[in-house]
C-alpha cells in the first residue's frame, strides 16, 4: 500500500496520463520518471490506497512533475 495519500500537496503541477492495457503503477513510474520505485508518488497523488491493484485501462492518472513535488506539513 502507498500509505502516503495525505502528504503530497494537491497543488503540485502534473500531466495527465491515459492508462494503457497492461500498465502497472511501477511500469508507469518507470516510463514517466525512469524509476519504477517511484510508483508511490503516482498512488499518493491520485489517492490510490492499494498500489497492488491494476489501474483501469483508459482511465486517467495525474502524474506529478517531479521537480514540482511538494509535501504537506505533518502536524
Amino acid at each position: 500500500m502507498c500509505g502516503t495519500t495525505s502528504y503530497l500537496k494537491d497543488t503540485t503541477n502534473y500531466q495527465l496520463y491515459t492508462v494503457k492495457q497492461g500498465d502497472t503503477y511501477d511500469s508507469i513510474a518507470l516510463n514517466a520518471y525512469g524509476n519504477p520505485t517511484y510508483y508511490w508518488i503516482i498512488c499518493s497523488f491520485n489517492h490510490i490506497q492499494d498500489s497492488f491493484s491494476m489501474p483501469m485501462p483508459k482511465s486517467q492518472l495525474k502524474l506529478p512533475v517531479m521537480t514540482d513535488i511538494e509535501f504537506e506539513e505533518i502536524v
